[in-house]
């Protein structure tokens, strides 16, 4: 099996594991949260939209890798740029994968590095979080440099 193939799998079956793991593990937060007023429930969709779309869009991407679509690496390529930094500034949290995740962070307050592996789909973003993290996920950097090598049909979107 050739590295396009490879890839499209990857992307193809995290993606679903990712829909899944959404719908349910968010899914029912946000239909318990829909007759209340305020904006949790804004929040809670709006979380929930953006999941299912990256986790679409991966299944999509890895579709179209596999086809050799231009327009498929091009999606890869998006979806894991997405997936580099990982970072608490300000209360905002923001830590997106869709299936290896090994984290390098800093810790501004501790003065501490740590490191994080993850296998699955993670889709976190939120507010109200203290301290300031700063890091990068590295499987995410490594996976971008293969997608740039993989060989596309150029004529075709």
């Amino acid at each position: 099996m050739n590295l396009r193939k490879i890839l499209s799998v990857y992307e193809v079956v995290f993606g679903i594991a990712g829909i899944g793991m959404t719908l349910f593990l968010l899914g029912p937060k946000v239909l318990a949260e829909q007759g209340a007023s305020g904006g949790l429930y804004v929040a809670l969709a709006c979380i929930f939209a953006l999941a299912i779309a990256f986790y679409s869009l991966s299944v999509l991407a890895g579709i179209l890798l596999f086809q050799m679509k231009k327009i498929g690496k091009s999606i890869s390529i998006v979806l894991h740029v997405l997936q580099i930094p990982v970072f608490i500034v300000a209360g905002v949290k923001y830590l997106v994968s869709l299936g290896l995740s090994l984290s390098v962070y800093f810790m501004v307050a501790e003065k501490a590095i740590g490191f994080k592996f993850f296998v699955g789909p993670q889709f976190s973003l939120g507010i109200g979080y203290d301290g300031l993290m700063l890091g990068i996920n590295i499987f995410a950097i490594i996976l971008l440099i293969l997608f740039a090598k993989v060989q596309v049909n150029s004529s075709s979107l």
